[in-house]
């Protein structure tokens, strides 16, 4: 059976691989992936969606992976237009902003806080953030997804930083504490952004409020599947020495 005629590509689907088609035999039922109704009709957004993952998956650092990663941006921008179901739509956003980020591996360093492709990585992973926490999905709860966070956690990174060399560290903090409030839903945010906040306050000689913050990364659960989280544990645990 063609993959686009199975039941993931069909333009009834609605999120949790729901069928939303009420002429189907399978309304309101669990959609499966090889699954097919006379019904069907092919969403082209799957299509460009499908290929711009598998895409993502094989990238790698090259100049010819640039191209690559600039196709995932085409055919996952094509797909949000032309409209995907919502949890769909939430994770082909945060696979946007993720190739987005990725790209500033061609750009100088320098380059990185102010460029077009850092401010879409943030805006492209907080929306997809920002629907999971409004709908109620429970897409960053699992493990593997929460270690995600951790790329829209590096993103805020570069920009605090920025702030703090140009405007201080108080409108660092600022900064990374408005972005603390994104993640109040989930059980704990991505700890490198903790971390981030932890090191500003020791650069302001603020041990106490220092101190508190590496705690609290050690004091969170431990992401089984974050090779990140294991690396920013290391550090709050030297930093508290």
């Amino acid at each position: 059976m063609s993959e686009k005629v199975k039941c993931s590509h069909c333009k009834y689907k609605i999120p949790k691989l729901m069928c939303g088609c009420k002429e189907s035999p399978h309304f309101n039922e669990t959609m499966y992936g090889s699954g097919f109704c006379d019904h069907f009709v092919n969403n082209p957004a799957q299509d460009l969606y499908s290929e711009a993952l598998v895409t993502l998956v094989l990238l790698g650092s090259s100049e010819q992976h640039e191209l690559e990663a600039r196709d995932v941006i085409a055919k996952l921008e094509g797909a949000l237009k032309i409209g995907l179901p919502q949890d769909d739509e939430m994770n082909a956003r945060f696979s946007l902003g993720e190739t987005y980020f990725k790209l500033l591996r061609y750009k100088p360093k320098e380059a990185w806080p102010m460029s077009y492709e850092l401010r879409r990585a943030i805006q492209e992973m907080e929306a997809s953030v920002i629907i999971d926490s409004q709908e109620g999905y429970g897409h960053f709860h699992e493990p593997i997804y929460s270690a995600r966070l951790q790329t829209l956690a590096a993103a805020y990174t570069k920009v605090s930083q920025q702030t703090q060399k140009e405007e201080g560290p108080d409108c660092a903090i600022a900064y990374v504490k408005q972005k603390l409030g994104l993640f109040n839903y989930l059980s704990s945010p991505p700890s490198l952004l903790l971390l981030n906040l932890g090191e500003l306050y020791e650069s302001k000689c603020e041990w106490g409020y220092a101190h508190t913050i590496f705690m609290k990364i050690l004091d969170r659960a431990e992401n089984p599947v974050d090779d990140i989280d294991s690396d920013v544990r290391r550090v709050a645990r030297r930093r508290i020495r």
